[in-house]
């Protein structure tokens, strides 16, 4: 791969800040911009098994596969983020007490504890109940996710490896995507519950290990595939054809005919993220420039540290504020202000406090 498409992967780092931003916003309370958060996080997942490829391919760093190889490989993949997963448990059950969410005298009945234990071992996202998987800091179910996908991947590699073309991956993300659709209809139809299927095609770590496997096939695409044109308007215009149809995923992600087919966010947002991902990996339009800038480079930074803390700063300074001001504030655009900042303070402390302390290297 040539020095040209190093420089352009980091138009990647942009787009993760963004979605950082649009994860953020999906959880202030403010119903429109709940669809931010799931094309936030299916950006994250395939853009996770994208640069996973993009990291590995060329430099063969995975010496052994096996159960307790792939293992330890997710396990130290993890660790830096599993300490503050932890500090977060801690941080969460206070703010549930307050908000009447778990009783105090409930604190150590069996099925509170249950859910700590579940939390913990990072087990959460395999119960097909989102009370279970919301229950205690409800967007570490992603990390959950992300245990199984980097336990997965030495697999996915050595198959990777074996690519001859661009053929097989490109069959391959056609396939997935057909079978993330069919799945999800298929579950559907069989189950009345809505929050089945939720849990089923946004939340499962077994059927987001699909969105995962695209973005490995995706960075291998894009790994392999020389692109030496710099025809500005015809990239442009690739871009913008990105943009219009994760627009249209946002004008069919509240439409009912949508939800009877069993097109819900968890595969609503396969197809244009995999468009704006590979789009913004190319980095030759000007949509893609306008995310190259030092804004959306800061909270890529923080963005992993951020997922986990995020959720929880806005419950407390909700909870402050509907005390001290009453709840019309809630979603005042101060509150909202503080809610970020509060989650960018926190966010760099605990990056400060993990570098001078050493204690996740």
């Amino acid at each position: 791969m040539d020095i040209s498409v190093k420089n352009r992967i980091n138009s990647l780092n942009g787009l993760r800040g963004m979605a950082c931003l649009w994860v953020f916003l999906a959880h202030i309370g403010i119903v429109a911009f709940d669809r931010f958060g799931s094309l936030g996080v299916s950006v994250f997942i395939i853009l996770s098994g994208f640069l996973m490829v993009y990291s590995y391919l060329d430099n063969n760093r995975i010496y052994e596969i096996g159960i307790a190889q792939n293992f330890l490989f997710a396990l130290k993949k993890i660790k830096k983020l599993y300490i503050l997963h932890i500090f977060m448990i801690i941080v969460s059950i206070p703010l549930l007490i307050m908000n009447n969410r778990i009783e105090p005298d409930e604190l150590f009945v069996p099925h509170t504890i249950i859910r700590i234990i579940l939390c913990l071992l990072l087990l959460q996202s395999y119960v097909p109940d989102l009370d279970v998987v919301y229950s205690i800091n409800g967007v570490a179910w992603y990390l959950s996710d992300c245990l199984l996908f980097y336990f997965i991947f030495p697999w996915i590699f050595k198959i990777i490896k074996k690519y001859k073309t661009n053929r097989e991956p490109l069959m391959f993300c056609i396939i997935l995507i057909v079978v993330r659709f069919i799945s999800a209809y298929f579950v559907n139809v069989h189950f009345v519950e809505p929050s089945t299927l939720v849990w089923f095609s946004y939340i499962f770590p077994v059927i987001r290990l699909l969105d995962f496997i695209i973005g490995c096939n995706l960075g291998y695409i894009f790994m392999r595939m020389s692109i030496s044109a710099n025809n500005i308007l015809f990239f442009s215009i690739l871009e913008l054809i990105a943009i219009l149809v994760s627009f249209f995923g946002m004008w069919l992600y509240v439409k009912e005919p949508a939800k009877i087919m069993g097109i819900t966010p968890g595969v609503i947002w396969i197809i244009p993220a995999c468009m704006i991902i590979f789009v913004t990996a190319i980095n030759k339009g000007i949509f893609t420039k306008l995310l190259c800038n030092g804004f959306f480079y800061f909270f890529a930074g923080i963005s992993a540290e951020m997922f986990l803390i995020h959720q929880k700063a806005i419950g407390y300074i909700q909870l402050l504020v509907q005390i001290v001001f009453g709840e019309q504030y809630i979603k005042n655009v101060v509150t909202i202000i503080i809610e970020l900042l509060v989650a960018i303070i926190m966010s760099k402390a605990w990056i400060m406090i993990s570098k001078r302390k050493k204690m996740f290297v």
